[in-house]
C-alpha cells in the first residue's frame, strides 16, 4: 500500500512542474500527488498530473485506480470504467478496483433518467463478490442498497442485519473506536433495514 501523504515538495508542485520534473518522481509520487489533488479539490490539476504518469508509467496498479477514481469524481464515468475493465481484464479484482468499478455503474445506472437496472444490477454483482470474498463492510451496505433498490427486500434486510453485526464485531476491536466509518456504516445499515 502506497503511503498517502505526499511530503512537503511533492505537494509544492503545480501540475506543469511535476510534468517537467517527473522523471525525478515514481509512480508512487504520482499517486500520492494525484490523491492529494483529488482530496484537495484541484481536480483537473489531479487529472493532468495522473495522466501524464499514465504515460510513463503505463501499467502501474494504483496509478491505474486513481486515474480511474480522478475520472469518477469528473463525472466520466465511461472513462473511469474502461481502466477499471483494463485491470480486471489483467486479473486485479481487489476491493478498490471492484468498488471504483461498481460504484461507475451505480453512477450509470442512476443517472439514466429513471433507473437502468442492467447497471444497478452489475454495480449489485461486483459490490457482493467484494463483500463476500474481503468482507468490505462499506460494498456490503451498498449490496443492501442496492438490493433494496431493485426490490429484493428479502436480500436488503438480510446483508443490512450482516453489515450491522459485523461493524459490532469490528468496533470491539483495539483501535477501531476512532474510525468514523465503521458506525456510519452501521448506522447507513440501519437505514435499509425494513422495519
Amino acid at each position: 500500500m502506497i503511503d498517502p501523504t505526499p511530503s512537503p515538495e511533492l505537494i509544492a508542485l503545480d501540475a506543469r512542474t511535476w510534468i517537467a520534473t517527473q522523471d525525478r518522481w515514481t509512480a508512487a509520487d504520482c499517486v500520492r500527488l494525484g490523491r492529494q489533488r483529488l482530496d484537495g479539490r484541484a481536480l483537473f490539476d489531479a487529472i493532468e498530473i495522473l495522466q501524464s504518469g499514465l504515460e510513463r508509467w503505463p501499467a502501474d496498479v494504483p496509478l491505474r485506480q486513481a486515474m480511474a477514481a480522478a475520472w469518477s469524481k469528473a463525472e466520466a464515468v465511461e472513462e473511469a470504467a474502461e481502466i477499471l475493465n483494463g485491470l480486471l481484464a489483467d486479473g486485479h479484482r481487489d476491493p478498490e478496483t471492484i468498488g471504483l468499478l461498481a460504484a461507475a455503474h451505480k453512477q450509470l445506472g442512476l443517472w439514466s433518467g429513471g433507473y437502468h437496472t442492467a447497471n444497478l444490477r452489475a454495480a449489485l454483482s461486483l459490490y457482493e463478490e467484494s463483500y463476500r470474498r474481503d468482507c468490505t463492510l462499506w460494498h456490503g451496505v451498498n449490496v443492501a442498497t442496492l438490493a433494496r433498490l431493485l426490490g429484493d427486500d428479502t436480500r436488503a434486510n438480510a446483508v443490512a442485519r450482516e453489515v450491522i453485526a459485523l461493524c459490532h464485531e469490528q468496533l470491539l476491536l483495539p483501535g477501531v473506536e476512532d474510525d468514523y466509518l465503521v458506525p456510519a456504516t452501521a448506522a447507513e445499515a440501519s437505514l435499509v433495514l425494513d422495519e
